[in-house]
């Protein structure tokens, strides 16, 4: 990957991040979207952000009193830093990756596996292939001996659960019991 390329990938992946910490990606997404169809019909804005007879700080603050009301936080202050570093101009590409490391995230799930014994990695393997056959998402899952478990294992993606230890079936059956 060329070192331009690399750079506008990490700058996506730290908006991410940003978005991710403040709960806000699915806003980011869709204004991010909206500012890069803003700033093609307006190509002055693109001529000012780099014209080399104003300086960083006139561009970073025109930006900011353009910007400050129509955008999120996250991505305000991110289109702030990115005028202060004169990388601007690079913003559709970074949009770009930005875009692709979300839907990517979307389709990736991370998980865990505990189990009462370890637990082989092609069973692993198969097991997260099942849960991702069921989420619709490619998922990846950490494995782990949870020794307070007498037998069998619970899987935890989000909010999706499979349990299958011994504990849950024994409550199943005395809740049956019971009723």
């Amino acid at each position: 990957m060329p070192p331009e390329s690399k750079r506008v990938q990490e700058y996506g992946d730290a908006l991410l991040a940003l978005c991710e910490a403040a709960g806000a990606t699915a806003v980011v997404e869709r204004q991010i979207g909206d500012l890069l169809e803003f700033l093609a019909k307006h190509d002055e804005i693109d001529r000012f952000a780099n014209d080399p007879t104003i300086t960083v700080d006139g561009k970073r603050d025109a930006l900011d009193r353009l910007l400050a009301e129509e955008l999120h936080g996250v991505l305000h202050h991110f289109i702030l830093i990115l005028a202060s570093q004169d990388l601007f101009r690079e913003l559709p590409a970074i949009a770009k990756a930005f875009m692709q490391s979300v839907a990517e995230k979307r389709e990736h799930a991370t998980g865990e596996l505990a189990s009462a014994r370890p637990v082989p990695e092609e069973k692993v393997a198969l097991i997260e292939k099942e849960v991702g056959r069921i989420l619709g998402k490619r998922v990846e899952l950490r494995a782990r001996v949870d020794p307070g478990l007498l037998g069998g294992m619970v899987v935890r993606v989000g909010d999706f659960v499979i349990d299958g230890t011994i504990d849950h079936q024994l409550d199943s059956i005395r809740r049956g019991l019971l009723a």
